[in-house]
């Protein structure tokens, strides 16, 4: 028991020390192997200059809205996509968090489905702090059904995390003094903008179409049970009010998917505003890369729209 306690102390002062190295810059949790997320870091903590319009979400949205075309149109304004891979609000609360404290935006323009998803976002832990527990990950460990029945067992997979959470504050800051936080993104990633250029052959077009030949666009119907909007979109919403930073949704389909239901978007109006962009011509399987996302001309229709909408007809 005696030694229990020794490792307990040791792993508190362990942690408090690695809260202090992210509290001193909180720029490092960004510094981690995916370029979209030091992109985002960039952005939110080394950028300067007003920005205007923040869009957020997954790689739908990083992949459908061509933020260079957008600040073509708009010189005056400044746009730029934080978009990366994966659903799950969590992770998005943290960068909301950051965005509004260190480089506010007069709008953020936030991605939805037909539903809201309720798993955590996988860098969920990698971009909280070290005291912001992933319950939902964690539950997973130590939750009805779990092997970790125990309650000794139960701490020892808490303090596994928080070690791994000092460990990692540790590393990135020696990331970040010797430099190697710096390396570029993929040519993919617009390095100004954020927007993740689609890529794709001919030939694997091709093959993608042929495989959904006997597909024909449609419309399915959505399931309002399924829509369960978690605490954290209610959470972003609160601190856009506090931060008097508008909040939209921009409602992104998959091929042959659901569209918004009338619950969730209700919902969603007493949250913030909805940038209404037709897609009811958007399921032709001809502007698709894949079930998920939009190749080129997608993009281009898709953006058109954006252009068109409340989003860019406000005074």
């Amino acid at each position: 028991m005696k030694r229990f306690a020794y490792v307990v102390v040791l792993l508190v002062v362990f942690g408090a020390a690695s809260i202090a190295v992210f509290r001193v810059d909180p720029s490092l949790k960004y510094e981690i192997e995916d370029p979209a997320y030091r992109f985002i870091g960039r952005q939110i903590f080394v950028k300067r200059g007003p920005l205007d319009t923040a869009y957020l979400g997954t790689s739908r949205i990083w992949t459908a809205v061509d933020t260079k075309r957008i600040n073509e149109a708009h010189p005056d304004q400044r746009s730029v996509n934080l978009g990366s891979n994966w659903f799950g609000r969590h992770a998005r609360l943290v960068i909301v968090r950051d965005l509004l404290k260190s480089r506010p935006p007069r709008r953020l323009v936030l991605e939805v489905v037909h539903l809201e998803p309720t798993a955590e976002h996988p860098y969920s832990a990698a971009l909280g702090y070290p005291e912001e527990v992933p319950m939902d990950q964690f539950a997973r460990k130590w939750g009805p059904g779990t092997r970790a029945k125990n309650f000794r067992e139960g701490v020892s997979y808490f303090f596994a995390y928080e070690l791994g959470q000092a460990v990692k504050s540790y590393y990135l800051l020696y990331r970040r003094l010797t430099g190697s936080y710096m390396a570029e993104a993929p040519t993919y990633l617009d390095q100004r903008f954020g927007h993740h250029r689609v890529e794709i052959s001919a030939e694997a077009q091709q093959t993608y179409w042929d495989t959904i030949a006997d597909d024909p666009p449609r419309y399915v119907p959505y399931d309002e049970k399924t829509s369960t909007p978690g605490e954290e979109l209610d959470e972003i919403a609160r601190l856009c009010r506090e931060a008097n930073v508008d909040l939209w949704f921009l409602f992104l389909p998959e091929r042959n998917g659901p569209l918004l239901g009338p619950e969730h978007r209700a919902r969603l109006s007493r949250l913030g505003e909805i940038a209404d962009v037709s897609v009811d011509d958007l399921f032709d399987h001809r502007l698709w890369r894949d079930n998920g996302h939009f190749n080129v001309d997608g993009v281009e229709i898709l953006t058109t729209r954006v252009l068109g909408s409340r989003l860019y007809r406000e005074p």
